[in-house]
């Protein structure tokens, strides 16, 4: 869902945000309880993981 509030924090230099959730269908209070909630920091359990399943997803060239 982090990937639909990026693009309204973008798209809302531009346009207004209750319009911009409108139109990529989230609400606007949860794009703002997004914004306030802090940023989780990543653990090395969750590096490993990444590097795991990215090394899956080029070996697969994307297609897993």
């Amino acid at each position: 869902m982090s990937k639909w509030y990026e693009a309204v924090s973008l798209l809302r230099k531009d346009y207004p945000v209750e319009l911009v959730c409108k139109a990529l269908e989230v609400s606007a209070s949860g794009y703002y309880a997004h914004i306030k909630r802090p940023e989780k920091a990543m653990t090395d359990r969750d590096e490993k993981d990444m590097k795991a399943i990215q090394k899956v997803y080029d070996k697969s060239e994307g297609t897993y």
